[in-house]
């Protein structure tokens, strides 16, 4: 199970950086949208592999837990991941505005630090209702 984790985030990242240098370094934005919508299939695909783990009578351990938490947090924070490493990329690549960061102890950054805080909760709560169907 560790191993799929592992498996998993490293093809998240691969799928998100191929697809942008494809779009940003190569020009093929179709191919770059087919590669970054292949991206949430990662996520399913782990999910599945738990389930048929779990289904086929392995009781849950840590690292089922582990993926539970894995995907919770790929749900609540990989949209928010794309759009910043596409920003960077934009900008980087093909000549973008700089990505927006607020200005320190403004109130935009406090909204920011909140909105990060309510990902956090939201993985929190998706890792724990997978972890409870599994059980």
């Amino acid at each position: 199970m560790i191993a799929a984790i592992i498996t998993a985030e490293v093809a998240f990242w691969a799928l998100l950086l191929g697809g942008l240098v494809l779009r940003y370094l190569v020009g093929a934005r179709r191919l770059s949208a087919v590669v970054l919508a292949a991206v949430p299939l990662v996520d399913l695909a782990l999910l599945v592999l738990v389930a048929v783990d779990v289904g086929s009578g392995a009781p849950p351990t840590r690292p089922h837990a582990f993926a539970a938490l894995y995907l919770g947090v790929t749900v609540a924070f990989g949209h928010h991941i794309i759009a910043r490493t596409d920003a960077w990329f934009h900008h980087r690549f093909a000549g973008g505005p700089e990505p927006h960061k607020p200005p320190k102890g403004s109130t935009a950054e406090v909204r920011a630090i909140w909105r990060e805080w309510l990902r956090v909760l939201v993985a929190a709560a998706i890792g724990a209702a997978c972890l409870l169907t599994m059980i």
